[in-house]
């Protein structure tokens, strides 16, 4: 129970169960019941209200959230699509960079190779320049050194040929290689004398002349089938020991001093006669050397031959004459005359001789003038020879003395 208002009258604290109010007998209870029936109905009406409200939120719940969803897919579609084209465009414009980059890297690179190809080809050209200008270079430097060794070879070594058949004669066949030999031993001396110090080159060269001058004595023998008194090896032999003494023959024999010739002959090779292949070799060459030289030694004692040497060389040309198969009477009037002649001068000359005595004989290191104030006095011959290197001289004394100088001065002495 609850005390109320009376809706009718307005008084206070009417209990709602009672029937009439105290004061206006208005039934409270009814009026009550009917107002609780009325808010149960309304309440029941709100409440079926409030459910059908509750349920239809609730059926529009899913649709809202259907439509939330499908905008929040639109929206993530569109935002997708946005951030799509967003990324497109990103990615378009990072490839565009990217390309652009790689462009300009493909650019740096066909510029750092085409430098680099631009380079490589100076480098290559340089080279290949270079190359040609060391060879160039070398090329010159070995033409001038072959030219300069040819131009020392045909100096130095060469040999000219000498024509020589099968026709030819002893003597020609024999000046054919006395010549060779000749040009041998002096191109040897010339080398030995102007590369005196470079053993190497003197070698080399000495070498070049020694082929040459075999090549030579080959084509001679080759084209020469005569037969001869001696082997083409004891010729050369001999001419290689005595080459300067048949030189020396061959020089008097060409001016006609045939006394010289023998007196040479007597004075190196033999003073007795002797079939050697020496003999052999001047009896061809220079036949006069005994047939005229003997006659003009013996007219030269008494001559220009007197005294001790005068008496030296007469008895030296007999001993000669006499072991020869003619023997001394061929010779017997010369050698009388001779000896006549050489008495004869002796008696003239003998004060001249005294007072020569007292002058100095020859030494070495003497001058020329020394040498003609000495006691052997003025040669009966001189023979010069000039060289690259200077002059030798040779004085020829009677008794087959001489007297050697080198520019000047004194070398060598023979007695």
């Amino acid at each position: 129970m609850a005390l109320v208002k009376c809706p009718e009258c307005g008084r206070e604290r009417v209990s709602d169960t009672a029937e009439a109010c105290p004061d206006c007998g208005y039934n409270v209870r009814a009026y009550y019941e009917r107002v609780k029936e009325e808010n149960e109905k309304r309440l029941e009406e709100e409440e079926k209200t409030d459910t059908e409200k509750e349920q239809a939120s609730k059926e529009e719940q899913p649709s809202k959230e259907e439509k939330t969803s499908e905008e929040e897919r639109v929206l993530n579609a569109e935002k997708e699509s946005e951030e799509e084209k967003t990324l497109e465009k990103e990615t378009a414009s990072k490839e565009e960079s990217i390309s652009e980059r790689q462009n300009e890297r493909m650019e740096s690179v066909r510029y750092l190779e085409n430098g680099f190809q631009i380079q490589q080809k100076d480098i290559i050209l340089m080279s290949v320049l270079g190359i040609i200008t060391i060879l160039l270079l070398v090329g010159i430097v070995c033409y001038t050194n072959i030219k300069a060794s040819n131009s020392e070879k045909q100096k130095y070594c060469y040999i000219p040929s000498v024509e020589i058949k099968d026709n030819s004669s002893e003597q020609e066949f024999l000046e054919a290689i006395l010549k060779c030999k000749v040009q041998h031993k002096e191109l040897d001396y010339i080398i030995k004398m102007d590369f005196k110090y470079d053993e190497d080159k003197r070698k080399k060269l000495r070498k070049v002349l020694r082929e040459n001058y075999e090549k030579r004595i080959e084509e001679i023998t080759d084209e020469y089938n005569r037969t001869l008194e001696y082997s083409i090896t004891d010729i050369e032999k001999s001419m290689e020991n005595d080459t300067v003494f048949f030189t020396l023959i061959e020089k008097y024999y060409d001016k006609g001093d045939y006394q010289w010739c023998f007196y040479t002959y007597l004075e190196n090779f033999s003073k007795t006669y002797i079939e050697d292949c020496s003999y052999y070799i001047v009896k061809t060459l220079y036949p006069k050397t005994f047939s005229e030289g003997i006659k003009e030694q013996l007219a030269s004692v008494g001559v220009i031959e007197w005294g001790e040497d005068g008496k030296e060389t007469l008895n030296e040309v007999i001993t000669y004459i006499n072991s020869t198969p003619e023997g001394s009477d061929a010779y017997a009037s010369l050698i009388s005359d001779a000896r006549k002649q050489l008495d004869e001068k002796n008696k003239e000359t003998g004060e001249n001789k005294r007072s020569a005595s007292k002058k100095r004989s020859p030494a070495i290191g003497m001058t020329a003038e020394e040498v003609l104030e000495s006691t052997w006095g003025r040669p009966q011959k001189i023979n010069k020879t000039t060289y690259s290197w200077g002059t030798t001289e040779q004085w020829c004394y009677s008794g087959y003395r001489y007297i050697y100088f080198d520019n000047g001065t004194v070398s060598s002495i023979s007695e």
